[in-house]
């Protein structure tokens, strides 16, 4: 059991996860700098009053160290560094900090709106490495790949953004104004005490944090600001073409374009990236034929670059029938940090094994088309736990549930097939 703080007496009976939880800590210092309770700034951290009951004593008396300190007959206990506390306010008081920056800002001729999205190395990476690879032109004989400037040539003219580059871009200031604005920030360097030492009240520490987060939010507009004048001094009218061209991909979260697209994950800053299959065709051992319906293969920058689907799908080479399912790829090696040609790599592999890596003689993957392992009454495919073999899959642990793909079935002289909209990919398999 570790010691109380008089903050968590505040709480009345609700438990609360361990005291040590970081996240607890950052709710209650929340709390904390809203109140009037005194607190004690030693070198750089900050502790909170510990309760005066005999518990309490005990379990400090001879094992303090650095955690504990006394002060006038009263006890404290270290919770966090106030560097660490500054550093994440904006993570845990997002409000109060968007707040004070408006605030902060709106004395000066700076845009306050939320800061000019930047395109990072990571999106940079996705939209020039990899869409030039499943990107091309049309359906002209010229399918050389495209560069940056005819990437995003063919981007603005399938979104619908201008691109000439006399057309003036909403999202980026012109360099004059930019430069009062920096000049107005330069005259402004508000200078930050140190912080304070000994015991205080909650609100005085709350008035420190304000005035160095003033100084921390100026100088962020200073860098912004300073990195948005480079950027157009240094490429001139074209920067603008260009910049809301990127802006407008971020601020969207992604881009698709034919069959090949990527979104961002949530509000972080890893993408999904994805090829949708298109509809095919697969054949089994009697030669009857399976119509699959379109699906995306994607990879994720957070991760493993496995591929999955993205829809609610089934395959021979599928678990099961869900969304999300990572591909069967018994011969291929995924990347554990991203590229530009690793993620092609693996969105490649994957739609190869659904179009193509089912063979109808051999009946390979999780499951066969024509169900040939379930008979009636028995267990499925997955129950029988076949030996590893090159017909199946290897590291089968778990249960895998029977998937059936009579609903897939058609007739040989279906009309999409006779007609040549889709292919039988698996029908040159052995």
């Amino acid at each position: 059991m570790e010691p109380r703080t008089s903050a968590e007496t505040q709480e009345g009976s609700h438990e609360t996860p361990p005291s040590g939880d970081a996240a607890v800590r950052r709710r209650r210092l929340k709390g904390l700098l809203e109140s009037d309770l005194e607190l004690l700034c030693r070198s750089g951290s900050i502790y909170l009053p510990l309760l005066l009951d005999l518990s309490v004593a005990t379990e400090i008396e001879g094992n303090a160290g650095n955690v504990v300190a006394e002060v006038g007959g009263r006890n404290f206990i270290r919770t966090m560094t106030l560097q660490s506390l500054v550093g994440s306010y904006r993570t845990f008081h997002p409000d109060s900090y968007e707040a004070q920056r408006r605030s902060n800002l709106n004395r000066f001729s700076c845009d306050v709106t939320p800061d000019v999205p930047v395109v990072s190395p990571l999106l940079k990476t996705i939209l020039f490495s990899v869409t030039p690879h499943f990107v091309r032109r049309g359906t002209s004989l010229d399918r050389s790949r495209l560069t940056e400037e005819e990437l995003l040539e063919l981007i603005g003219k399938r979104i619908g953004i201008p691109v000439s580059p006399t057309e003036p871009a909403a999202s980026c200031p012109d360099p004059p104004s930019l430069r009062r604005a920096l000049a107005e920030l330069e005259e402004h360097r508000p200078a930050v005490d140190p912080p304070p030492e000994g015991v205080v009240p909650a609100r005085a520490l709350r008035d420190w944090i304000s005035r160095v987060l003033e100084a921390r939010i100026l100088e962020e507009e200073r860098e912004r600001l300073t990195r948005i004048l480079n950027v157009q001094e240094r490429l001139g009218a074209e920067a603008k073409v260009r910049m809301r061209i990127l802006l407008h991909i971020v601020e969207k979260g992604g881009l698709e374009l034919d069959d090949f697209g990527f979104c961002r994950i949530g509000a972080g800053e890893d993408y999904l990236i994805y090829k949708h299959t298109g509809e095919y065709a697969l054949k089994d051992y009697y030669g009857r034929l399976y119509l699959f319906p379109d699906c995306r293969v994607a990879v994720s920058t957070s991760t493993t670059l496995k591929p999955f689907v993205l829809e609610l799908y089934k395959h021979p080479f599928l678990e099961g029938h869900d969304s999300g399912q990572q591909i069967c790829l018994r011969h291929f090696t995924p990347s554990r940090s991203f590229s530009g040609r690793a993620a092609v790599e693996a969105i490649q592999e994957g739609i190869n094994a659904l179009l193509y890596g089912y063979s109808s003689r051999r009946r390979n993957g999780y499951h066969s088309l024509d169900g040939t392992s379930r008979r009636p009454g028995g267990p499925g495919f997955g129950d029988l736990a076949p030996k590893e073999t090159a017909d199946h899959p290897a590291g089968r642990r778990r249960h895998i549930l029977d998937v059936d793909f009579d609903d897939y079935r058609i007739p040989a002289d279906h009309s999409k097939i006779t007609q040549g909209k889709v292919q039988i990919t698996n029908d040159l398999q052995p």
